[in-house]
């Protein structure tokens, strides 16, 4: 998960020094490929985490999160960009994702301190 959010942080990295269409296509393609290491494996630590009995439940909460991200998200940047335009939303974007790279990292020294226990 740690070097997928990486990638997708290097995507939005690209984005806004694209010049043209061109760029624009590499980004994609690095944040789908960010992508690829990253949801396939957030239902399978969510079942990790969950209690005996419960893995499909928190898989269950963590697609609805999912879901209300996907709903709030465009929302939320129309907004951002309405009052304070792209650089803004860019801003925010790699806020957002920063935020996720570090909550992992973090979430792997929690497991790993665990393990050791």
């Amino acid at each position: 998960m740690i070097i997928g959010a990486s990638i997708f942080l290097g995507a939005f990295l690209i984005v806004p020094f694209a010049g043209g269409f061109g760029m624009f296509m590499v980004a994609m393609v690095v944040m789908t490929i960010g992508e690829m290491f990253v949801w396939p494996a957030v239902p399978t630590i969510a079942a990790k985490l969950a209690p005996p009995g419960k893995a499909g439940q928190y898989q269950g909460l963590v697609n609805i999160a999912a879901s209300v991200g996907r709903m709030i998200g465009p929302t939320l940047s129309g907004f951002v960009y309405d009052m304070f335009g792209i650089t803004a939303v860019f801003g925010m974007l790699l806020l957002l994702a920063t935020l996720a790279l570090t909550l992992f990292v973090i979430m792997k020294d929690i497991r790993v301190t665990e393990k050791s226990s």
